[in-house]
């Protein structure tokens, strides 16, 4: 995919300036937007994204912004992450409305924020290789429904990413075009994706959607594998229709999951024949800490070695967030180098200097 990961030279570029960013956000949140080899500062995170041309990189503080404006150019936005117990120093970055991703935006990287509204897709607005990684959302929204299989994908956005992120509420799906769901933590209902695409190493809690108590909703042509189903719900309907278009979930391939329900959850296919195996059910042995019924920071996701799903994902792995070869990192931190600890003198000293201790940690990506 396409999407603009700074590569080893443009981190440490955006480390210094992050750096200078936190020492300007002592009073404010700060932007700083990289465009090439120039760095410039911003108290306005919108002012920032009027300025930016495709391909720039906005670094965010630690502290609170507002996006107003749907974004119609591809550049990556970054923060210091959503987990509060791994930015203590900083602050965790928080986008206190929506963000909306409009066509044009093409190879859009967003890494590292905590929404309090959605990510919206504009429906029949098309961006493509749209990635979104460690970041906590409401939704992720798509704005089509059931009735969007009715319409053409060639305005729909095509290779969208979610990796590594929480989505509290639910993702509406309905006029995507393949995604890839890899290491996320969803609360609520995933529906509406018709077009293809992968669904793996995931935990769903799925507390259901009105009457409507389901995993899924409208699920067709993925391979669904690797995944914690951490829900007493089946997948989909058994032996739904409808009158007016096809309904259901049907032409997956399920294999390697974990089920606390037990084999009858499989049921997905809407009357057509569906592949599924080596799945484990009525499985109550999964997580080394799990006290509720969603997610919490404070839960411990990694699989016990006594689980039924311990290395016994299809590439030797365990199954759930931190299985695969693109495991979740340790505090879900973005992939800027981050301030983990500080201390600021709040004078000078004798000789005139101003004592400073600051702790840097980095991962790979």
């Amino acid at each position: 995919m396409g999407n603009l990961i700074p590569d080893i030279m443009t981190k440490r570029i955006l480390f210094f300036a992050f750096i200078i960013g936190f020492y300007s956000s002592i009073a404010q949140p700060i932007v700083t937007l990289q465009s090439g080899s120039t760095t410039s500062f911003y108290d306005n995170l919108d002012a920032a994204i009027t300025d930016a041309v495709a391909g720039d990189i906005l670094v965010l503080s630690g502290g609170t912004f507002t996006m107003s404006d749907t974004l119609r150019k591809g550049i990556s936005i970054i923060g210091v992450g959503h987990n509060p117990d791994s930015a203590t120093a900083t602050g965790i970055t928080i986008i206190s409305t929506n963000i909306i991703i409009g066509a044009t935006s093409d190879n859009t990287y967003i890494d590292g924020i905590y929404i309090n509204g959605s990510i919206i897709f504009p429906y029949n607005e098309r961006s493509d290789n749209v990635m979104i990684k460690r970041c906590n959302m409401f939704s992720l929204d798509f704005k089509g429904s059931h009735y969007s299989q009715y319409d053409s994908d060639s305005l729909w956005p095509h290779n969208t990413s979610l990796i590594h992120s929480v989505v509290r509420n639910s993702l509406n799906g309905g006029g995507s075009s393949y995604m890839i769901l890899r290491g996320n933590h969803f609360n609520y209902r995933v529906q509406y994706m018709i077009k293809g695409g992968i669904i793996e190493n995931n935990v769903f809690f799925s507390q259901g959607v009105n009457n409507y108590q389901t995993v899924f909703n409208e699920i067709r042509g993925f391979t669904i594998k690797n995944n914690v189903f951490y829900t007493p719900q089946r997948l989909d309907y058994g032996n739904f229709s409808c009158s007016n278009a096809p309904c259901g979930s049907y032409s997956n391939t399920i294999v390697n999951n974990v089920f606390v329900a037990d084999s009858s959850t499989i049921e997905l296919h809407n009357g057509i024949s569906i592949l599924h195996s080596n799945n484990m059910y009525s499985v109550t042995d999964i997580f080394v800490n799990q006290n509720g019924i969603i997610f919490y920071y404070t839960d411990d996701y990694h699989i016990t070695t006594t689980s039924p799903g311990y290395q016994s994902a299809l590439d030797g792995n365990d199954v759930g967030v931190y299985g695969s070869s693109d495991p979740l990192k340790e505090g879900g931190m973005s992939v800027l180098p981050w301030i983990a600890e500080k201390d600021i003198a709040p004078a000078t000293n004798s000789s005139g200097g101003l004592p400073i201790y600051i702790k840097v940690k980095a991962q790979e990506n």
